[in-house]
């Protein structure tokens, strides 16, 4: 089975593994990709390419897709939620 790909705002802060206000929080990064589809209040995320940002802000390599460990490493290696803001 295909793994779902595109996700609204909340789906895809929980699929990373962090509360929505800081998936917002991320957003304000201008190297953060930008949504695929939406208007004003429903906006629509390319999960792998928020991945891939991720990956390249933290030089991890993800060895699963099971995210919440990938998360849970990630926050574990660079010291919480409030650093992987800041980076």
């Amino acid at each position: 089975m295909m793994e779902k790909r595109i996700a609204s705002t909340k789906q895809a802060a929980n699929k990373l593994g962090m509360p929505v206000r800081v998936f917002l929080q991320l957003r304000e990064d201008p190297s953060f990709p930008k949504p695929v589809l939406g208007t004003l209040h429903h906006l629509w995320w390319d999960l792998k390419a928020i991945e891939q940002y991720l990956d390249n802000k933290t030089k991890a390599r993800a060895e699963s897709t099971d995210y919440d460990s990938i998360v849970r490493k990630r926050l574990a290696n660079y010291g919480g939620v409030q650093s992987e803001i800041c980076r």
